[in-house]
């Protein structure tokens, strides 16, 4: 049998026993094979945003670059609100309470929490243009 190898700047063909033709093509193959897997397991760097993170395959990029722009456009809205309306959004935002759990915290009465929460959901509404 004959096995062909090939190198850059040359082609060389060696005879070999058919017992070592069919070890080296089985070595040849299982090389190759290894190989495709290794290719898969790299990415391109097409797959990394902005600030070198990993953007999943699944992720549509086009749903997250919109999701971030939102949250950075909710942001300026809420800087524009007054230092009250601020604070009961960030306290009902983000740690999940309610305008009466916030009255109660602060000390002031649940109808003033509920008019300054509803205000400042209707000032971001019109920063954003949304009402």
């Amino acid at each position: 049998m004959k096995i062909k190898y090939q190198f850059v700047t040359e082609t060389t063909e060696v005879e070999v026993s058919d017992e070592w033709g069919s070890v080296l093509l089985e070595l040849d193959r299982q090389e190759y094979n290894n190989d495709h897997k290794e290719t898969r397991r790299h990415c391109s760097l097409e797959a990394y945003d902005q600030d070198h993170n990993l953007v999943s395959a699944e992720d549509d990029v086009l749903e997250t670059v919109i999701a971030t722009f939102e949250q950075e456009e909710i942001k300026k809205a809420i800087s524009k609100l007054s230092k009250p309306q601020q604070e009961i959004i960030n306290a009902v935002c983000s740690c999940n309470i309610t305008p009466s759990q916030y009255a109660k915290i602060k000390g002031i009465s649940r109808v003033a929490a509920y008019k300054t929460y509803n205000l400042a959901l209707k000032n971001i509404k019109n920063f954003l243009n949304l009402g």
